[in-house]
């Protein structure tokens, strides 16, 4: 029961994680159409920015708590030891590449927007975000790279 519990819950854990990386992703790619900026007032008016921080503030927590593998002896315990090691790789992995999401659709809904950029200061803030993002660990070389870009791209556009 717990090997077959244990694969549901990889199972579920990845199928969920796949569905937070298009959600974040299809925000982006939305964006990049004629109709812009009415569909930044309309992720405007939806919240957007407090559901992208909101994702990234669970997701951590929904993912750490579903990669947590129990066994019962001490061959077990010492398996689960170096799987704990493999996983939490992955679990640093999927948690920045979902801040890289994250962030790109956060940059998107602001892009050639004073209003939109307005919002966001106001509503979330740089300050918090950063929090946000300190929360979840040491950042990879992408996900600095693409906050030099959301900078960038806050200060041309």
């Amino acid at each position: 029961p717990t090997g077959s519990r244990q694969s549901f819950t990889n199972s579920s854990t990845c199928d969920l994680t796949s569905l937070l990386f298009s959600f974040a992703d299809t925000i982006t790619s939305m964006l990049d159409c004629v109709d812009r900026p009415v569909l930044q007032a309309i992720f405007l008016n939806s919240n957007c920015f407090e559901h992208l921080i909101r994702l990234l503030q669970n997701c951590k927590l929904f993912l750490s708590a579903n990669n947590k593998v129990v066994h019962k002896n001490e061959k077990e315990l010492a398996n689960q030891l170096l799987a704990e090691m493999n996983q939490e790789q992955v679990f640093q992995g999927q948690l920045d590449r979902l801040a890289v999401s994250a962030i790109q659709a956060l940059t998107a809904v602001m892009l050639k927007s004073p209003a939109a950029k307005e919002v966001f200061k106001e509503r979330i803030g740089y300050a918090h975000i950063f929090e946000v993002l300190k929360s979840m660990g040491q950042p990879s070389r992408e996900l600095l790279e693409e906050l030099m870009n959301m900078v960038r791209k806050r200060y041309l556009f």
